[in-house]
């Protein structure tokens, strides 16, 4: 009896392991996912104020700027590089910058 009590005891050792070493991976990915779309949200929220306080398409570095300072007040962990990379993302699923990848896409076809 005493075997099959610490062989029961493996068994479930063993067992819980390996749940938690397919568990831990989906419950960092959810966690990082909702980490990720709460960023893209700010992100939103700092482009659509910029472009209400900065009227003028000539203050496009003012607007950059001012969502800069926005997201790092909210996320002074991320780097410049990633800051840059979450706006131009964020701007372009907006459709904010639609008419720079329009002015791309026409200097392309120029070229060829």
């Amino acid at each position: 009896m005493n075997e099959t009590t610490v062989a029961l005891v493996i068994a479930v050792i063993t067992f819980l392991g390996a749940v938690l070493k397919i568990a831990y991976p989906l419950i960092m990915a959810k966690f990082t996912t909702a980490q990720l779309t709460n960023m893209q949200l700010v992100a939103e929220i700092a482009i659509f104020g910029a472009e209400q306080i900065f009227k003028e398409v000539s203050k496009g570095e003012d607007k950059k700027t001012f969502v800069i300072k926005y997201i790092k007040t909210k996320f002074p962990k991320m780097t410049d590089s990633e800051i840059n990379l979450l706006i131009e993302a964020t701007g372009k699923a907006m459709g904010i910058f639609k008419e720079h990848i329009v002015a791309e896409e026409v200097e392309v076809i120029k070229v060829v």
